[in-house]
């Protein structure tokens, strides 16, 4: 599972694009103008960004520009109804890791979402772990005594967000930004409610759970207990 941006202002297509991908559990946000993309693309980390070219307010090349300027490394893919040469070489001059011409097959976008959460990194781990628990990046399946566990999307999120960043404890607030929708009723009671239901799940029978509760400051996963 991970995080994904849709900016997109047909609101057909994006609500098309949003449902597709939240039904293969990832956490979507999605906006209509340029100017709202790229606040969140500055504001919010994201494993993959999905732009569309000719967006209000800005359009998608200057999102990704300014976004690349600052130093946001996220992928980008393009979506646009232009197909020449030029366009293409511009987008990809500008930043963008791929490129899809309207109209395109929701199948073929979900490969090229999957082709860059693949991509390697030569700081990232492929299987995260704790005691007896393992995420496993590429196949994104959870094990705990090397057998699968059943998550929801919001517990895989806030695994993985946990165990990427191990002995980092991480505030309510920034729980409910990196784990949440956010246009989801988000709020620290949601958070606890998703920490309980996902130890109950990983810790089994143990008597201290691998997630600890910091007080007054959040929670974070511990690699030795």
């Amino acid at each position: 599972m991970s995080r994904i941006l849709i900016v997109e202002d047909d609101e057909q297509l994006l609500e098309t694009l949003t449902d597709g991908l939240s039904s293969f559990n990832h956490v979507v946000e999605a906006v209509a103008t340029g100017s709202d993309g790229l606040e969140r693309l500055l504001a919010s980390e994201y494993d993959i960004a999905i732009l569309d070219w000719g967006l209000p307010v800005l359009t998608g090349l200057q999102i990704c520009q300014e976004y690349r300027q600052k130093g946001g490394q996220a992928p980008i893919i393009f979506l646009t109804g232009k197909n020449d040469i030029d366009s293409r070489v511009g987008a990809l001059d500008m930043g963008a890791d791929d490129y899809l011409t309207k109209p395109f097959s929701f199948k073929e976008l979900l490969a090229r979402v999957n082709a860059l959460l693949r991509r390697p990194s030569q700081l990232a781990e492929s299987i995260l772990t704790v005691q007896n628990v393992k995420l496993d990046l590429n196949t994104r399946i959870v094990t705990i005594d090397d057998q699968p566990a059943s998550l929801a999307a919001n517990e895989y999120a806030l695994l993985e967000l946990l165990l990427r960043n191990r002995g980092k404890v991480f505030s309510y607030n920034e729980l409910m930004e990196r784990i949440f929708k956010a246009d989801e009723d988000a709020s620290e009671e949601a958070v606890r409610q998703r920490i309980t239901r996902l130890r109950k799940k990983i810790d089994g029978n143990r008597e201290v759970s691998c997630i600890r509760t910091i007080k007054g400051l959040g929670y974070c996963i511990d690699v030795v207990r």
